[in-house]
């Protein structure tokens, strides 16, 4: 018997011990311990090393310019650990996404929430560049890849910016793959189609062998991985996973996938993409009548509301099937226009104000129209014209259709009580103005009626001349 309980004593210690090997200690022993300070310095790696960079993408047409814009991304986690299988790795919640550090390349400091924001400001794409502004936007022209039937990339523009997520404070306390969900709020903001679709990011967080000392280990996180979707199955336990293959990121770059250990048909990603929705207005001038002159100016007006404040609009006056029409008009440029006394340079772009509003007045010939370019979708907008003494015609669908050169203008201008408002289609908006000179008979019968009395008159003194001459002669 004594020997039995020897044997058990023996084997119950074993058992202990052979526990112990694999599970760690609690807090009564430092040195198993990991710690996770909020100095980064405590990671023993370079700061840079527990951020990752999420990009914001705005997708433009050609003709529109930047607009004013904001974008929030919001950080969840999932609600349980992914558990591992013969394949593949556990996935554990990520950890308080409350001290997530947002920082924009233009903030001069980081925000820490569980989301951030990634604010455009309305300007001219041909200033972009110009980082001095502080809004720091990179351009990236595309071509076109024929994947897709409802338009042409090449029309369109990408305007990029970053938003960089520090996770140095979220107190990781082993190692693992954390899980945050990231989501984009729909702003509601007219011709913004938002990103519905959710965001997967991985974070790998790695002992850190070579800064861990005897009374305390420390993390480090290795790797990002951003998925394109919600993601609840574990990355491949193999590296790498398959061949690797090419996927075209949101902002057309290409990235080899099943590099690392990933998951498995896992659309991989750079950030979240937006469409801008914009459409061009055309106005032009048509005068017809033998009355009507073809050098004189009429003066438009331009009427848009429900506009971004801040808004930016290029105007093409020169570019062929876009604009004709004179930039800069000379004081008193002939004698049938009365509507211009002063020198005018018309805008090359205009401003929305602060109320969302805009009013411009503008100056045409016949025959000459111009472009405003880039107004979003649902911006309303009406235009009326100075007629003087002709009468006016303003264009409308069908039959209404105002043809100048090759541009046929079939829509409505609108008016205040009826404005405009933009879809997503191109408008194309003329007034024709009419006058005409009709000739009285009566003017033909005042040069003609002498003429022809004083014809018979003369007739008449001649045959009364003949007669009597002849009458002499007889008498003779």
């Amino acid at each position: 018997m004594k020997k039995n309980r020897l044997f058990a004593a023996a084997a119950s210690m074993a058992m202990i011990a052979s526990v112990m090997s694999v599970v760690p200690m609690g807090a009564g022993a430092a040195n198993d311990a990991y710690t996770n300070a909020t100095n980064k310095t405590d990671w023993g790696d370079a700061a840079t090393a527990h951020t990752t960079v999420i990009k914001k993408i705005l997708e433009i047409e050609n003709t529109a310019n930047i607009p004013s814009a904001e974008f929030t991304i919001n950080a969840t986690v999932p609600n349980a650990k992914v558990d591992a299988t013969a394949s593949t790795m556990a996935v554990y919640p990520g950890v308080n996404p409350e001290l997530i550090k947002w920082k924009t390349d233009n903030a001069s400091s980081a925000t820490a929430g569980s989301s951030g924001t990634i604010t455009y400001a309305p300007q001219d794409k041909a200033n972009a560049a110009n980082t001095s502004a502080g809004d720091f936007v990179t351009i990236i022209n595309q071509t076109d890849d024929g994947a897709t039937t409802d338009k042409d990339e090449s029309d369109y523009y990408l305007a990029s910016k970053n938003i960089t997520l520090d996770f140095s404070d979220c107190v990781f306390t082993e190692p693992g793959i954390y899980r945050y969900y990231l989501d984009e709020t729909n702003g509601g903001q007219s011709g913004i189609s938002y990103d519905s679709t959710t965001r997967t990011l991985d974070v790998y967080v790695e002992h850190d062998a070579e800064n861990s000392t005897d009374t305390a280990n420390k993390l480090k996180i290795t790797d990002f991985v951003l998925y394109k979707g919600k993601i609840t199955a574990g990355p491949s336990n193999t590296t790498p996973l398959g061949t690797a293959t090419a996927q075209t990121m949101e902002d057309n770059s290409s990235q080899n996938v099943n590099t690392t250990n990933i998951v498995a048909d896992g659309q991989k990603s750079v950030g979240f993409k937006n469409d801008y929705d914009t459409s061009d207005l055309t106005i032009g001038k048509q005068v017809t009548g033998n009355q009507g002159s073809k050098d004189k100016y009429f003066k438009f007006t331009v009427n848009i509301s429900g506009a971004k404040k801040g808004a930016v609009y290029t105007v093409d006056y020169t570019t062929a099937g876009v604009g004709n029409a004179d930039a800069s008009i000379a004081a008193a440029p002939n004698a049938a226009t009365t509507v211009i006394t002063s020198a005018v340079t018309q805008p090359e772009s205009l401003t929305v104000g602060d109320d969302g509003t805009l009013t411009q007045d503008f100056y045409l010939q016949d025959g000459q129209y111009f472009t405003i370019k880039g107004l979003a979708k649902d911006t309303e907008f009406y235009v009326t014209e100075v007629k003087e003494d002709y009468t006016s015609t303003a264009s409308a669908a069908g039959t209404g259709a105002i043809t100048i050169g090759n541009i046929t203008f079939d829509e409505a201008p609108g008016t205040a009580a009826a404005k405009n408002k933009v879809v997503s289609t191109d408008f194309q908006v003329a007034y024709k103005n009419d006058k005409t000179g009709t000739i009285p008979t009566g003017i033909l019968l005042s040069v003609a009626g002498p003429a022809v009395v004083g014809a018979v008159t003369l007739g008449g003194i001649s045959y009364l001349l003949l007669k009597n001459k002849k009458r002499d002669d007889e008498e003779e």
